[in-house]
């Protein structure tokens, strides 16, 4: 009896050894590390389905309830003034000849903020000017109707974006054609784009806005409030506008697509192209759009349009929630004359999800400025703690539209960035 005992004993021990060592393995195997940067551009971002969560990992990180956390960051304003695309062009093909049918790198422009681009796990840029609307070279053109050429977005994806809006003020700027085309031309792209429809059903189609990243549904609305070449609201070209004739504010239709969002993900992001196209302070239509925003449920509000530096805040909507809302980051390139076109910011943050839902926290806005010599060469985007008083002193716009003065860029962004939300290197 005590032999038989023994031998079960002893098998029992070998099968638990058994269990445990299989079990390691298996805790091997499921461990789902963090996406990194590399696996979001091999794949198209948007889900085709904004109830797919990627196949278990989602569904395993919520019956867990493990944290899930992405860095998301926004850069400004894209104007591809006629100066911006002779450089671009120069930049390929290594000469001064301008030649548009050679085609264009506007890659070098970012390389001081590559890092902040490849940093984060979702980048994201306004291309504020028409793109991809005929992409003739001698079709390409500046200011003030805009047509730059859709090459643009391979350069943003080899860069590391991961995404591009393009409904603004310039959306109409060669007609409701050269919109068409440009939306063509962005879905044949492999970065996402935002505001690209071709008509009036795809504009309110929700599946086609959810990004779905580390376990987190964002969803992605952008609407324009006017254009610069005007054709009538209800011309069915894919426009995603927020306002009805006479320029109110189409409340209904945004306050409906926002609820639509929020049913299938965790955080709403709104753009927003709004006027008030070259000032600091926000106009009362943007303070009053961004509280509508938010008492209908949108997380994050990206406004774009001015030309200039305007404040990020937090508001608090009528049901305590907290919606935070960048303005205007001003711009990222463009060769505007002044130097207060010039410095615009770049949105960093955080969403944060566990069991009680997902946040938004650790905002903050990287001031940056546009540089170029007086040839209006040599145009980049650098950040604005590398800007000496002697790259002040030279810049193109100091030398051939009057000198400023140095103090006043320190003045302006701790009057534009909220101390909370400055960067350690300005504080």
């Amino acid at each position: 009896m005590s032999l038989i005992t023994g031998l079960i004993m002893l098998a029992g021990v070998m099968f638990l050894d058994f269990f445990r060592t299989l079990q390691g393995n298996q805790d091997d195997v499921t461990v789902e590390p963090v996406i990194q940067k590399e696996e979001i551009e091999a794949a198209p971002v948007l889900q085709s389905d904004p109830l797919d969560l990627n196949g278990t990992a989602t569904s395993e990180n919520e019956n867990k309830n493990e944290a899930s956390r992405i860095r998301i960051s926004v850069f400004g304003n894209v104007l591809l003034h006629e100066n911006v695309l002779k450089q671009a062009n120069q930049a390929l093909t290594g000469t001064e000849e301008i030649d548009y049918a050679k085609g264009f790198d506007f890659k070098p422009m970012f390389s001081e903020v590559k890092d902040l681009i490849e940093s984060t796990d979702l980048s994201l840029i306004n291309q504020a000017s028409l793109v991809g609307a005929n992409d003739a070279p001698s079709a390409l053109c500046g200011y003030p109707a805009f047509n730059g050429p859709s090459s643009i977005l391979d350069d943003y994806a080899a860069l590391g974006f991961d995404g591009v809006n393009m409904a603004t003020n310039h959306a109409l700027d060669t007609g409701g054609e050269g919109w068409k085309n440009a939306v063509s031309a962005a879905k044949d792209k492999s970065i996402t784009t935002f505001g690209t429809y071709q008509n009036k059903e795809e504009i309110h189609d929700i599946k086609n806005k959810v990004i779905n990243l580390n376990g987190i549904r964002l969803s992605f609305l952008s609407y324009v409030t006017e254009t610069n070449m005007r054709l009538l609201v209800d011309e069915d070209i894919g426009i995603p506008y927020g306002a009805v004739k006479g320029g109110a504010l189409n409340k209904k239709m945004i306050r409906e697509d926002i609820a639509a969002c929020k049913e299938c993900s965790d955080i709403v992001i709104v753009w927003i192209n709004w006027a008030n196209d070259a000032s600091f302070e926000s106009s009362d239509f943007q303070k009053d759009t961004a509280i509508f925003l938010a008492d209908a449920g949108a997380d994050v509000i990206l406004g774009n349009g001015p030309k200039a530096l305007q404040k990020t805040e937090w508001i608090t909507s009528d049901s305590g929630k907290k919606t935070l809302c960048s303005y205007s980051l001003g711009n990222s390139l463009c060769t505007m004359q002044y130097i207060e076109n010039l410095l615009g910011g770049i949105l960093i943050f955080d969403v944060e999800k566990d069991e009680s839902g997902a946040s938004i926290k650790n905002v903050v806005i990287e001031p940056t400025m546009i540089e170029y010599d007086e040839t209006i060469r040599n145009i980049k985007l650098i950040r604005l703690n590398t800007f000496t008083e002697d790259r002040f002193d030279s810049h193109g716009s100091n030398v051939l539209y009057g000198k400023g003065k140095y103090s006043w860029l320190t003045e302006t962004i701790n009057k534009q960035i909220e101390p909370l939300f400055m960067p350690a290197a300005y504080r």
